[in-house]
């Protein structure tokens, strides 16, 4: 009885892995179809909005959405990008919507920070 108990246990969990693995592949179709379109896909903007509903892949979405024209500059669309990945473009765009929003000094900091990348597409944004 023991044994059948621990070959159940084990099933269950390849049975739960393999459950997880196509919810997770079908919650990233989600954020997929922003990048990658289908011939006949929703517009960008709908795109996006269904992607950001994505709980593994949401942060794709949001990171599309503040630096894809045209730019979502609401502060909060940064928040999950930015615990995810920082890279250029994206932390560009935050400067950029900080200093909308009025937040100076926050953009200066985050322009400092962008100057750090040492890297000729963030040197090049400090030449204007």
């Amino acid at each position: 009885a023991e044994v059948a108990a621990g070959r159940w246990g084990v099933r269950a969990a390849g049975a739960a892995m393999v459950v997880g693995a196509l919810w997770a592949a079908w919650d990233h179709r989600r954020v997929e179809s922003i990048f990658t379109p289908a011939p006949g896909a929703a517009p960008l903007s709908q795109r996006i909005a269904d992607g950001s509903r994505s709980a593994l892949f949401g942060h794709h979405a949001d990171y599309a959405a503040v630096t894809t024209p045209p730019r979502d500059t609401d502060l909060r669309r940064f928040e999950r990008p930015l615990r995810q990945l920082i890279d250029t473009r994206l932390l560009i765009a935050y400067i950029e919507a900080l200093k909308a929003d009025g937040r100076t000094a926050e953009a200066l900091y985050a322009a400092q920070r962008l100057r750090e990348f040492r890297r000729p597409d963030a040197q090049s944004y400090f030449k204007d």
